[in-house]
């Protein structure tokens, strides 16, 4: 079997599988990640898991290897698998073939050898004819065939054989990719991505996988959609992950609509790693809640997570709502916090590694539960239900980039439920768990595959119990229906066009919204009964105990707003938040509302407050930092720390107030001192940037007119800029002061596929938008290949052949 010992790798390390040769290449190396996990949303002292190996590989693959397949399945090389053309001349005009000397000097093969090869590689019967034919036996009847030419000595053994006999789906003309079966590190879960802005559709994600010396089937796995819903840019697209209880060894393949393979594929597998105290920790005690946080919110508690990776936070002025970790703790606790809260194992004990995740946008209200499944193995200790979570965990975190794990609630097949999401135990952080109805949703995901066995008697126990605790909490009828409204961004699985309002049961299944068969055929049919359980624990407990209050309502900002210390315009003013920060009431006062902001307590005019999301609003202008510099959750350096934008981040400002400008970076949003910002310029027209300051010069590539930059200075007659591109060199001549637009539009037309606008005239720019199919754009210039178009979400450069 043509495997390929990777062996055991640092952590961190990207592989390359080079198609058809088996060779692996290094082709980066990250540090190594702290293991060491932060401190997490409960104030709670537990033991913290830290965990020790963790590892993860990606291996890519462009093609399908010719070592994947049976041994009759694979190509024949060019020069075997071709007769020579006067063999040919030879069948038709009836006249005794030329020697193989003649017929192909480089070779001693004859020629007649060449024409049975190419027999055997195409099926066809062959061709070639005696030396010597008369015209009455041409005419008469077909002649014997010499003797073919020695089969291919067969080099794998008969298990390896029949392995790859099995790597063709039915369906082989829409096979894009296979891979050899690979040895690698050993590994508990297993996903395929691609780059998000491929135009490639996937109709089949496939892997199998080694445990121990056997081969599993092939396991189909659900497609992710493209969800923009969190506000997160999406830069890649791809499976759930396959749960495997250690698996040392991988195939996959590929099947595309056209053929062709969608580019960035890779298989990536992840090694969660172990720590001693794997399932043996006890959940944290229900008894010991939250304190109650105070009004100022320390800068401690406002840091906890600002040492997220940047690179997996990049938000989208016109869609992201920001929230913070002060935010996810801003709560009211009740007397009532802990009624029917069950024990749950916290981020910190199952070790969640705090500084792969990112804040999460805050749902003001709770509607509805899902009840969700993952892919895999339903036969695990306790143990690697810890494992699984990390490794979940860090597919959906860093593989796919949403920032977190998806859902908010996990529960095992013992019954033991963990925390899943940062700020799930004390607010509604907006998960990644049902495409399109993700905010003012919560989704519990039941460990394991329950389309292929039916759910434990302690599992469906556990998931009523977290259910009947939120729903109390919340104030939810669990037995009654709710409305929800699709909030489905282009390539989400749901099943509903964005702003339809649909009806659903407050309990329900990922598959009544959205494109799916989770949460399995065994398990979504308990959901009934369920809700009746959970409703009844829920009445119990409001006769006993009365409302569950403990969270109050969270409320989007409409504007940016200074907050006051008490009611009144004339109230002194604890500091300006920014349009679109979610805030917390927790009472009203004629015309003001009380709130807990991420600068603390205080009063806003109630108008200012909307219970819908409210979007950052429009981009003022566009700036780049002189220098690394800190953003802040007010406009104040006294208040707390939200993020460090590095040198030279292109920055869009959103408003000002004082010396501070709110903006947002790939960093996230906040406040900003505006004197660290290069006040902006302009490209007057569309120009090619130069790696030094002559027209001779390499380019680096084009930009388009309008396109913002930060001039750091000058040589002669060129300007050193920083743009979206790179850093390098345009004519001061086309640096503008002032503000321009895009030019005039030369044409207005649509696109014909899915496509990706860039922010310059290639490829290997970065991606500013997908469009849709039948985008409607208008054309402002031409390159070669390339068009500058303005579209509905922005401006950049589109292929030609992309457009009608």
């Amino acid at each position: 079997m043509p495997n390929l010992a990777l062996g055991f790798l640092a952590p961190a390390v990207s592989l390359t599988l080079i198609a058809g040769l088996g060779l692996p290449a290094v082709v980066s190396s990250d540090p190594p990640t702290q293991t060491t996990p932060a401190s997490t949303t409960t104030s709670e002292e537990t033991e913290a898991v830290t965990p020790t190996g963790q590892d993860e590989e990606s291996i890519s693959f462009t093609e399908v290897d010719p070592e994947a397949l049976p041994l009759d399945a694979q190509p024949q090389s060019p020069v075997s698998a071709s007769a020579p053309p006067e063999a040919v001349e030879s069948v038709e005009s009836s006249e005794p073939a030329e020697s193989s000397a003649e017929a192909s000097p480089e070779t001693s093969e004859p020629a007649e050898d060449a024409a049975s090869t190419d027999a055997e590689a195409t099926g066809e019967p062959s061709t070639e004819v005696p030396s010597e034919v008369t015209e009455d036996q041409s005419a008469a009847e077909p002649q014997a065939l010499s003797a073919p030419a020695p089969a291919p000595v067969d080099e794998r053994d008969a298990a390896d054989q029949e392995l790859a006999e099995t790597a063709l789906p039915d369906e082989e003309e829409l096979l894009a990719a296979l891979t050899a079966p690979t040895e690698t590190i050993d590994f508990m879960a297993a996903g395929l991505t691609w780059n998000a802005s491929t135009t490639e559709n996937v109709v089949e994600a496939s892997v199998r996988v080694r445990e121990g010396d056997q081969w599993s089937d092939w396991n189909e796995l659900e497609i992710h959609p493209i969800d923009r819903e969190s506000g997160v840019t999406v830069t890649k697209q791809g499976t759930e992950p396959l749960i495997t209880n250690g698996a040392n060894a991988i195939q996959a393949r590929v099947l595309t609509e056209s053929g062709d393979v969608p580019g960035g594929l890779e298989v990536t597998v992840i090694d969660p790693g172990e720590s001693p105290t794997d399932g043996e920790l006890a959940p944290a005690s229900p008894a010991l809640e939250e304190e109650p946080v105070e009004a100022e919110l320390s800068s401690s508690v406002a840091s906890a997570t600002t040492a997220a990776d940047a690179s997996a936070s990049i938000r989208l002025a016109s869609s992201i709502t920001p929230a913070e970790s002060g935010m996810t703790r801003a709560i009211q606790a009740s007397s009532n916090a802990n009624v029917l809260k069950p024990a749950i194992v916290t981020r910190s004990q199952w070790g969640a590694n705090e500084s792969w995740a990112v804040d999460s946008a805050q749902s003001p209200k709770l509607d509805a539960m899902y009840i969700h499944h993952t892919a895999g193995t339903n036969n695990y200790s306790a143990a690697q239900a810890y494992q699984q979570i990390r490794a979940i965990y860090s597919y959906h975190a860093r593989t796919l980039n949403w920032g977190d794990i998806g859902y908010q609630f996990l529960v095992d097949r013992y019954g033991t439920i963990y925390e899943g999401r940062r700020g799930a135990l004390t607010s509604l952080p907006v998960g990644a768990q049902a495409g399109g109805f993700n905010t003012n949703t919560i989704g519990i995901s039941a460990m394991g595959n329950f389309d292929v066995a039916q759910p434990p008697a302690a599992m469906v126990e556990a998931l009523q119990k977290v259910l009947a605790w939120q729903g109390y909490r919340h104030g939810l009828k669990a037995n009654s229906n709710t409305q929800l409204t699709s909030r489905a961004t282009p390539g989400s699985s749901a099943k509903y066009p964005s702003g339809t309002k649909v009806t659903v049961p407050v309990i329900l299944g990922h598959r009544d919204t959205n494109s799916t068969a989770c949460p399995g055929r065994y398990l979504y049919p308990k959901l009934s009964s369920m809700r009746t359980n959970v409703a009844n624990r829920i009445a119990a407990a409001e006769r006993e105990h009365g409302p569950g209050d403990a969270v109050h309502e969270q409320m989007w900002l409409r504007s940016t707003q200074g907050v006051k210390n008490g009611t009144g315009v004339g109230a002194s003013t604890l500091g300006w938040i920014g349009r679109g920060e979610i805030v917390t009431r927790i009472g009203t006062n004629g015309s003001w509302s009380r709130v807990q902001t991420p600068i603390g307590t205080g009063w806003l005019p109630t108008k200012q407050l909307s219970q819908w999301q409210v979007t950052l609003g429009a981009v003022m202008e566009t700036r780049y930092t002189k220098r690394s510099t800190t953003m802040r959750v007010g406009a104040n350096s006294k208040f707390a720390f939200r993020a460090t934008v590095p040198d030279q981040a292109r920055v869009e400002v959103l408003s000002r107030f004082g010396a501070w400008s709110y903006v947002t970076t790939d960093a996230g949003t906040g406040w900003i001192a505006t004197s660290h910002l290069h006040v902006a310029r302009w490209a007057s027209a569309t120009v090619m940037i130069k790696r030094s300051p002559s027209s001779s010069a390499a380019s680096i590539g084009r930009i388009g007119r309008a396109e913002a930059v930060g001039v750091r200075g000058t040589s002669g007659s060129w300007s050193e800029v920083i743009t979206p591109i790179g850093r390098g060199w345009m004519p001061t001549s086309q640096v503008t002061a002032s503000k321009v637009s895009p030019g005039s539009v030369i044409s207005t037309t649509t696109t014909n596929r899915r496509t990706t606008l860039k922010v310059g005239a290639h490829s290997s720019f970065g991606d500013r938008a997908v469009l849709a199919n039948g985008a409607r754009i208008q054309v402002h210039a031409r390159v070669p290949y390339w068009s500058y178009v303005t579209t509905s979400v922005g401006t950049g450069w589109v292929a030609t052949t992309h457009l009608k």
